[in-house]
């Protein structure tokens, strides 16, 4: 392919559509069409002018569990349910 050519999970981010694993995961299990054909095949290449579409979310990253760590403050007796909301400090690590 010519050099205007990216990965189609690295697209498939920049469009906004999953995170890079997300994109690999739907990729493997057919959930991606590129221009209408699906496409299966990691490492597959396409150009910034083509359609992609995603017809769902991988089934393996949909059921994961997920772990949350709270540092509560020293005295505070509320439910750990009580001390998230929208305005509570976010940490990756």
């Amino acid at each position: 392919m010519d050099e205007t050519s990216v990965r189609l999970s690295k697209r498939m981010v920049e469009l906004g559509l999953c995170s890079r694993r997300e994109a690999d995961a739907c990729i493997e299990q057919g959930l991606v069409k590129v221009d209408g054909k699906v496409v299966n095949t990691l490492g597959a290449r396409v150009r910034p002018e083509q359609q992609i579409t995603l017809a769902g979310t991988p089934q393996a990253l949909a059921t994961l569990p997920v772990t949350m760590l709270l540092n509560r403050p020293e005295g505070e007796d509320a439910p750990p349910a009580q001390l998230l909301g929208p305005d509570s400090p976010r940490r990756r690590g």
